[in-house]
Formats: C-alpha cells, structure tokens, sequence
C-alpha cells in the first residue's frame, strides 16, 4: 500500500502488516526501513536480507501510544529502500481515540 491509517487507543498497541512486493527482474538486496525517530511506530518482524525478483515479503510493525498522549492525529512516513537505488515511501496515519467512558445523559425538550 502507498498509505496505511490506524485507529489506536490511549494506553495501547496496535500490530499491523504491510506486504512489500518486488516486481523487477533481479533479487532487491539489502534493504533497509526508516522510521522517523519521533514515531509511534516501531518494526517488529526482521528485515529480510533481500526479496527476490517476483515475489514478496510481510513486515510487521506496532504503534504503541500511552495512556496520557493527547488524543487526535498523527502522521509520517517509512522508507522502505535497498542497494540497488529503489526505494518507496509508505505514508502513515495513525488517530489516537479514548478508551475512558461518561455516564453521559442527553435531555432533548420539544417545546409545544
């Protein structure tokens, strides 16, 4: 996928799956994953040391936010690259919701 969007709650991990296929005609070697420093996001499977030509491989990575991160939106990129100067840049969105409930009550009066 060019975009992967996750809904993960306060205080949990999420694990999830990107499927990463070579096309071309040679083996892609050395491949190497960047994720931003500042991330949510963490790989979790090895990294293969290549893919051969027509086939492809699964990654798997985990977003763990804690219980006080601020709810909303965050969002970045992971760079998927290897020796032979291909690359592919994956966006990610990750929204960050409550698991907290309200004993909350809706008065709806119709005046007549």
């Amino acid at each position: 996928p060019t975009s992967v969007s996750q809904k993960v709650a306060q205080g949990t991990s999420k694990m999830w799956r990107i499927k990463v296929e070579n096309k071309g005609k040679k083996n892609a070697t050395g491949l190497k994953i960047e994720i931003p420093d500042n991330s949510n996001v963490f790989l979790v499977s090895s990294v293969p040391h290549f893919i051969e030509a027509q086939s492809s491989v699964e990654l798997t990575f985990s977003t763990r936010i804690s219980p006080d991160e601020p709810l909303g939106e965050k969002h970045g990129q992971i760079l998927i690259s290897c020796s032979e100067s291909s690359h592919v840049y994956i966006s990610y969105r990750i929204y960050i919701t409550s698991t907290s409930t309200l004993n909350l009550t809706v008065i709806v009066e119709d005046e007549f």
